[in-house]
């Protein structure tokens, strides 16, 4: 039935104009009293009829049969108005066939239905969550081609942001990393605001509750969605499991615009968990000179006597936020006279660095 009904949209407007131009041209050969009319219907052997009847009769007389009476000016309009209503339907209903076909117990048939919604998918409201749904398929071939799909049609997939997320659990590595691929390239549509406060709230699921790569992609997409996300990176921080602040901390440093996000990564620069202490004090050194306001925070946090360690991250954080001497060099002048050689030598080395620039 489906075949039928794209062979009937795709020829109408062509056969139209064929019964058009046999009907006129059986007119013209009744009206010259010819008998045999029937070969105005038959390819080819309808223009030795039309050859005959112009040859005696003239052009003048075979026209005279294309525009005599009301049938033969509303097949014409007919035939007219098929070619702009295919145009305007037939993606329309092949997007719907489409859709259907995706249920198909035919792998290939599935597979073909994908190929042709990458470039009409748009057409249909119904194509994006129909899509989606394959990511569920059997085949994870098939769960492939749903993900790259998904990720061609860009900013109008991202409805399908939360299957998408679901996705990236896949068993099969190939089918979670086609699925973050196409989470960016959602994520990418340029000043698109609104996508990308809709793909927030799942793709900050994964990273609260997902593991191994799902995690990871989950960062890129945050990195790829920028400013939008860092709220929702901010509110992380103060989660109550460790788990989900260590992410959210990761996935800040990796954004490199977490100016919003001082305030909380000062305070945990004094953190019990000696792990949270050191990745805050990086995610600052990220952030650059916009962290100003944390650095008190980081001249304490160099008294860490232990060489190699979070005093030595804290003090990398202030050489890239990178205050002035003169705003430096009386904070530092406790820690120069310390009793730790670690914590002197430290100090000493921050000085330096930020006397010699420029």
């Amino acid at each position: 039935m489906d075949l039928f009904v794209r062979w009937a949209l795709n020829l109408a407007p062509y056969l139209l104009l064929y019964a058009y131009f046999s009907l006129g041209l059986q007119v013209s050969g009744h009206n010259l009293g010819r008998r045999d009319g029937w070969k105005a219907w038959v390819p080819l052997l309808n223009l030795l009829f039309l050859a005959e009847i112009a040859g005696k009769a003239g052009w003048r007389a075979v026209a005279g049969g294309y525009f005599r009476g009301k049938m033969f000016i509303g097949l014409l309009l007919a035939a007219a108005a098929a070619f702009p209503a295919q145009v305007f339907l037939a993606d329309r209903i092949n997007v719907h066939l489409e859709i259907r076909a995706l249920k198909d117990q035919n792998p290939s048939v599935r597979n073909r239905a994908l190929q042709s919604l990458k470039t009409t998918a748009q057409f249909s409201p119904a194509a994006v969550p129909a899509i989606a749904d394959v990511l569920r398929d059997e085949e994870y071939l098939i769960r492939i081609l749903a993900a790259y799909t998904l990720g061609e049609l860009g900013s109008a997939a991202v409805d399908a942001t939360p299957a998408l997320c679901g996705a990236l659990g896949d068993k099969e590595p190939m089918v979670s990393s086609e699925v973050g691929r196409a989470l960016e390239k959602i994520a990418r549509d340029p000043g698109n605001t609104q996508v990308a406060a809709a793909m927030v709230p799942s793709v900050a699921k994964v990273l609260r509750e997902g593991s191994g790569a799902a995690v990871m992609i989950a960062k890129k997409v945050f990195k790829t969605i920028g400013n939008p996300a860092l709220p929702t990176l901010v509110e992380m921080l103060n989660d109550k499991d460790r788990t989900p602040r260590l992410r959210a901390l990761d996935a800040l440093r990796e954004l490199g615009q977490a100016k919003a996000a001082v305030p909380s990564l000062s305070a945990w620069l004094s953190d019990e968990d000696r792990q949270l202490r050191w990745r805050a004090a990086m995610v600052l050194g990220e952030v650059g000179r916009e962290a100003k306001p944390a650095v008190p925070a980081l001249i304490e946090a160099m008294r860490d006597p232990l060489p190699n360690s979070y005093g030595d991250v804290a003090a990398g954080a202030l050489m890239r936020i990178g205050p002035t001497v003169a705003e430096l060099e009386p904070a530092l002048a406790p820690l120069m006279k310390d009793k730790d050689a670690v914590v002197r030598k430290r100090a000493e080395n921050v000085l330096s660095t930020i006397k010699s620039r420029p």
